[in-house]
């Protein structure tokens, strides 16, 4: 998700989420959008991120990565990137929540 919300300071961290909400980097890939009084809860679906993703972030976040290390992340980023540039409908990555 790419958004001014990081430079802006608007947003929150969720200590809730449903349960289904897959694994990230950082906590669970669940998220709350809202503008107003509008608002849309999501989360992708379980086998959208790759577990080797998630697994080579977290070690990379830790520190001290190796030149390997972050060169197979950059490739990890790019495939992802590559991949959700090819996605032809949402609904098949995306899990709409009703609050």
């Amino acid at each position: 998700m790419v958004t001014r919300a990081v430079t802006r300071k608007t947003y929150d961290v969720l200590d809730t989420f449903p349960t289904e909400a897959p694994e990230g980097v950082y906590g669970r890939m669940y998220f709350e959008v809202s503008v107003g009084e509008k608002q849309i809860c999501f989360y992708l679906k379980p086998g959208v991120i790759p577990e080797k993703f998630v697994l080579t972030g977290r070690e990379i976040k830790k520190g001290s990565p190796s030149e390997i290390q972050k060169q197979e992340w950059r490739q990890l980023k790019d495939a992802l990137s590559d991949a959700v540039w090819s996605i032809d409908d949402m609904s098949s990555v995306f899990v709409i929540v009703k609050k």
